[in-house]
This record gives C-alpha cells, sequence and structure tokens, in this order.
C-alpha cells in the first residue's frame, strides 16, 4: 500500500497544486503569486518523478493492482510534460491579461490536463486509459473555449462535439477488443492476440477504432479537421500546450498500443498494421505541408505544421511494425527516436509560440503580413521565431535536424525516409516565408516589442536548448 502511494506521489503533487490554486484564487487576485503555486507544484511534481520513478535498469513496475505501468518511456514523457506545462504558465505571464478574472481556473485546467497526461502515458489497462485521456480531454475543452471571443467560443464548441464522437469511437473499440480478448489489461490482450493465429474481424475492427481515436488527439490525417479552427481560437498560450503535450501523449499512448499489437501478431498483424501507420505517416505529412503553404495565419499555419510533424512522429510507430517480423532494430532504439524528435519539436514550438504571443499581443494580429519588418521592433522575438521554424524545418545544427535523424535511422526503411526528407524540403517554403516576411519591410506598428521576465526567460531556454542540442546533441542537457 505504502509503496503504490510513493509511485502515486507526483500525481497527488498536481492534484493538490489545482486544488491549492482553486482556493487561493478566492482570496490572492496577484495573479503572479498564482503563477507562483502553479510553477512550484509542477517543478515538485517532477522532482518527485525522478526521485521515485527513475530506474534506467526496470523493464516497467506495474502497480495500482495493474492499472498503470512505471517504465523510462513513461518516465521521459512525464519529465516532458512537466516541462512542457511549467513553459506555457511561464508564458502566461503576459498573455494573461485577455482573462485576467479565469486566471486560477485557467491555472487549475492546466495542471488537471497534466495529471491526465501523466496518468495517461502510464497507463497499463484499457480503463484507466480512456480515464486518464478523458481528464485531459475535458481540461482542453474548458482551455479553448476560455476567452470572451466568439472565435473562442466556436473552438471550443468543434473540439468538444468532435471530441465526444471521438470518445465514442475509442470507446467502443476498446468494449470490442475487451469481448474478444476477456481482458481490458496491456498484457493479457497481449498473450490473447499471441495466442490467435487467425485474429477475429471485431477484434481487428476494436484495435482500428483505438487507432482512429488516439490519432485524432496527435492531428494524424485524416483525423486532423479540428486542429486548424481550434488552434486558432484557442488562446495562444494553449494552443502551444494543445499542439505539444497533448499531441505527444497521445502518440506515446498509440506507440505503446501499436507494440503490443505488433509483437502480439508479428506475421498477421503487423505487416497489415505497417502499411496502415505508413499511409497516416505519409498523409500527415503531405497534407500538413500542403495546408501550411496557403495559410495567411501564423497560427493555422503552426497548427497545419504540427500535422506535418505528427507524420515524422509516425514513421517511429511504423517502425514498430516492420521491426516486429524482422528485428533489425532495437526497440530502444525506435523509442530513443521517438523521444527526442518530441523533445525537439516541443522545444521548437514553445519557442515559436512564445515569440507569436510576444509580437501579437501587441500588433493585436496573428496575419503573417502583419508580422512584415517586425524584426525591426522585435528583433529577439524575430530571433527566436527564426530558430524555432529553422528547427521545425529540420536546418542542421538545430534539434529538429537531430529528431528527424534518429526517427529516420530507426524508420530502416528507404522509400519512408526519402518521402520524410522530401517533405523536409517542401516544408521550407512556408517557414522561409514567415522569417522572409519578419526580416523584410517595414511594419505599421512602430513601438518597441518586450516580454516580460518569464516569457523572455521561456523563449531564452527554448532557443538555446534548441541551438545547443542542435550542434552538441542530447549530451548538451
Amino acid at each position: 500500500m505504502l509503496e503504490t502511494i510513493t509511485f502515486f506521489l507526483p500525481e497527488i503533487c498536481i492534484a493538490l497544486t489545482a486544488i491549492i490554486i482553486l482556493i487561493s484564487g478566492l482570496f490572492i487576485k496577484n495573479r503572479n503569486v498564482l503563477t507562483a503555486i502553479s510553477c512550484i507544484g509542477i517543478i515538485a511534481s517532477a522532482v518527485l518523478t525522478v526521485i521515485y520513478q527513475y530506474d534506467p535498469m526496470s523493464h516497467g513496475i506495474v502497480y495500482a493492482s495493474g492499472l498503470l505501468c512505471i517504465d523510462m518511456t513513461s518516465f521521459y514523457f512525464r519529465m516532458l510534460f512537466a516541462v512542457i506545462a511549467l513553459l506555457v504558465v511561464m508564458a502566461s505571464q503576459d498573455y494573461a491579461k485577455n482573462f485576467e478574472s479565469k486566471y486560477p481556473e485557467y491555472l487549475v485546467l492546466i495542471n488537471l490536463a497534466l495529471l491526465g497526461m501523466t496518468l495517461l502515458v502510464s497507463s497499463y489497462n484499457l480503463i484507466s486509459m480512456f480515464a486518464s485521456l478523458e481528464l485531459m480531454a475535458l481540461s482542453f475543452y474548458a482551455l479553448t473555449s476560455l476567452m470572451n471571443t466568439k472565435q473562442s467560443a466556436e473552438a471550443g464548441m468543434k473540439y468538444i462535439l468532435l471530441g465526444g464522437i471521438n470518445s465514442a469511437i475509442l470507446l467502443f473499440g476498446m468494449s470490442l477488443v475487451f469481448g474478444y480478448t476477456g481482458s481490458i489489461n496491456i498484457d493479457d490482450i497481449f498473450f490473447s492476440i499471441m495466442g490467435t493465429a487467425d485474429p477475429e474481424i471485431g477484434l481487428i475492427l476494436g484495435i482500428a477504432m483505438i487507432i482512429a481515436g488516439f490519432s485524432f488527439k496527435t492531428a494524424a490525417v485524416p483525423f486532423h479537421s479540428w486542429a486548424p479552427d481550434v488552434y486558432d481560437g484557442s488562446p495562444t498560450t494553449i494552443t502551444l500546450f494543445l499542439s505539444t503535450a497533448s499531441k505527444l501523449a497521445g502518440m506515446a499512448t498509440l506507440a505503446r498500443l501499436i507494440e503490443i499489437v505488433s509483437y502480439g501478431s508479428p506475421t498477421v498483424l503487423a505487416p497489415k498494421l505497417a502499411i496502415v501507420i505508413a499511409v497516416l505517416s505519409v498523409l500527415s505529412m503531405l497534407v500538413g505541408n500542403i495546408g501550411a503553404i496557403r495559410q495567411t495565419n501564423i497560427k493555422k499555419m503552426l497548427a497545419f505544421s504540427g500535422i506535418s510533424q505528427t507524420g515524422y512522429m509516425m514513421l517511429a510507430l511504423a517502425a514498430f511494425c516492420l521491426n516486429a517480423a524482422d528485428a533489425s532494430v532495437s526497440n530502444y532504439e525506435i523509442f530513443i527516436g521517438l523521444i527526442t524528435f518530441a523533445v525537439a519539436f516541443a522545444l521548437a514550438e514553445a519557442a515559436a509560440f512564445t515569440g507569436v504571443i510576444t509580437i501579437s499581443d501587441h500588433i493585436k494580429s496573428d496575419k503573417i503580413e502583419n508580422y512584415r519588418g517586425i524584426a525591426k521592433q522585435a528583433p529577439f522575438a524575430a530571433v527566436v521565431i527564426t530558430i524555432a521554424l529553422l528547427s521545425l524545418m529540420g536546418l542542421p545544427a538545430t534539434a529538429g535536424f537531430i529528431g528527424k535523424f534518429e526517427v529516420f535511422a530507426s524508420t530502416h526503411n528507404t522509400v519512408l525516409i526519402i518521402i520524410g526528407v522530401l517533405n523536409s524540403v517542401i516544408s521550407a517554403a512556408y517557414y522561409l516565408n514567415v522569417i522572409r516576411v519578419m526580416w523584410t519591410g517595414e511594419n505599421e506598428y512602430k513601438g518597441k516589442i518586450e516580454a516580460s521576465w518569464l516569457p523572455l526567460t521561456v523563449m531564452v531556454v527554448a532557443a538555446t536548448l534548441v541551438i545547443g542540442i542542435g550542434l552538441f546533441g542530447f549530451n548538451y542537457i
């Protein structure tokens, strides 16, 4: 009992932080104090995660009656989510004036979303997986519609309607898997699939519906239609959180499920699943890049860019399937490739969106054309955005290059690697366009654009890590 509680201490810390902020918000109106409470709580949960859940020699510890599992993959993602949440809270210092009266609720919802993510990537049971996903999703439904604008309300309504349909599909898929395997435990499902030479069509349909459900959370094509409008209508800080942590939580869980299915049926389901995931990957890269080229709004451009980045991450998932039948590379190498890309992607997104928040908050526009010549008014923010976009493009000497290299190296499929490289070249069209606009011409806004110290810290840290990892690899951190 005591051992189980120690494993839950990071989650308990996050939950207590949310409760403290909710109660403190009734009496404390200074948002800097509330921000400090949230930051301290998130840092404390990360420290507890390191103390009680870091064990590089462990192959996984199942606890809470099989509901959750702690292994190094879940540990790395939990730490990444804590870092992202911390950066989002810090980046909110200036932007929070747009919903000043709702700031306590805003911080509470961020912590609850973080709690859902940490539980989701550790879930080892379909019920805990679904419950964690819904905790994360419900928090984001509220966060996307937090601002008192028609655009924000529409974004929240679209997200909750499509998200509700997705939850129904996901739950129905889980019920089919339970019906055909007789268990909701991941290990039992694995052994049930492994003992079936010819899987039933109902089981295959259930697995397909679960993959579709989590693909929605990652904004993979063709489950991506919600992303551009929701990203555009949401508070920009939440767009950052949604485009990184939520996406990566869905991707990490999807990776765990695909690994179980592929290695449970390496000769029957794995080859078919490899084709499906590869198609989703290629479509996500193509649709994301083509869609981004057409955008005139920087948040929508980053939304479509995120869809293309999902495609790169799904190359690692395809590698699990391909590797199940022919173990040419270790699963550890594939996970390292996925996590490396995830870290590089999250840092670049944090840098880009914090720069966008700083500029757009002054010029009152997210139109790319209204960024023309803005480097003269906001030189540091423009530099940070430039570094972030070059990293997302995969330029050498940036973290994005290291991330893509690791994913391509783990894929071991020449065709998919070539498609990935070609899409990286295509992405240069819209990334370089934004950079060109920022650094040429004159802007109508003539004032000096500067960020306060917390958003400035986010930009400095994220941009420094992007360059540092690009030059020295992950030994830099």
